[in-house]
């Protein structure tokens, strides 16, 4: 994303069949800086997070309305991939979901599938990297072709937030990240 660029949501609105989660939402999100949603449970901030890189796609019966505009280009339009999309603009879920693949492949996978990397020494550093800015390198280093899946919930998020990271998103989206981690984990 170019630095002087921002995401630009405009009357977004959202519908699940006939319930309506999101009501004409306007907001500019600067680049490089942090921005939080706070608000009550069902408020509809799991669902914006969503729409910012298509996740409510997969969901049947959804129908949005409006813009999300991301260096000058409407995410919606017909014409964007979607895949490229959410290789810029990754998402941690509030519930681990790793891959039921090993460690290492649940960091790999990505970089790989995307073109970013082959394997190699190159890929072991990109792999290392990731799990230490995790805080999960330590814990893992010397079990990486173990299962992802049988990580602690604590160690397994912390796998997910490396396997974002591992593509070098523009943009990462956290949909409260930290409710499976203790407070150690999440400093």
């Amino acid at each position: 994303m170019n630095s002087s660029k921002n995401i630009s949501i405009r009357d977004l609105k959202l519908w699940y069949k006939d319930a309506q989660a999101l009501h004409g939402v306007d907001l500019e999100i600067a680049h490089n800086k942090v921005t939080s949603f706070i608000g009550p449970s069902g408020c509809g901030k799991s669902t914006l997070l969503r729409c910012l890189n298509r996740m409510n796609d997969r969901i049947p019966h959804c129908r949005i309305e409006g813009d999300i505009i991301l260096d000058g280009k409407n995410i919606y339009d017909a014409d964007i991939d979607v895949v490229q999309l959410r290789a810029r603009v990754g998402m941690v879920f509030q519930k681990p979901n790793p891959f039921p693949k090993t460690i290492y492949e649940n960091i790999a996978y990505a970089p790989r599938i995307h073109g970013i990397m082959s394997d190699g020494p190159k890929m072991d550093e990109l792999v290392e990297y990731s799990l230490t800015r995790a805080g999960l390198w330590n814990e893992v280093k010397d079990k990486l072709q173990e299962p992802g899946t049988a990580l602690s919930g604590g160690q397994q998020q912390r796998l997910c937030i490396a396997r974002t990271m591992a593509v070098k998103p523009e943009i990462i989206l956290m949909d409260e990240p930290c409710s499976a981690l203790d407070p150690i984990a999440t400093a």
